[in-house]
């Protein structure tokens, strides 16, 4: 396999071994983070409330990678729906009520 991309052995081995980036690790404590913020809302925090309360704990990351990290970790706000209005009668909304009596000429 290293042969057809072009890949010596020992450099494979060499990757495989190394130690697990600053970046990586970063972004693995920010997963959990991302995770405990979302469980606190109930699921209903998208991810600029998301960064506005890692940001209230301290704790820098930038909009874009909270986005992309709860897209990583399939997190999905469920945003409870606007309550539907209900006219008052009389208000001349379709089903609102009784008409004002038509004129005739």
């Amino acid at each position: 396999m290293c042969g057809r991309l072009g890949v010596s052995r020992s450099g494979y081995y060499d990757w495989r071994s190394r130690p697990e980036s600053a970046t990586a690790h970063r972004r693995e404590e920010l997963k959990l983070l991302i995770e405990k913020a979302f469980d606190m809302s109930d699921g209903t925090y998208g991810h600029r409330r998301i960064q506005a309360q890692l940001h209230r704990w301290s704790v820098t990351a930038g909009l874009e990678l909270v986005r992309r990290l709860m897209r990583e970790l399939g997190l999905e706000p469920c945003q409870p729906r606007p309550k539907e209005v209900q006219p008052h009668p009389g208000h001349g909304w379709p089903g609102a009520g009784p008409r004002p009596p038509r004129l005739h000429r």
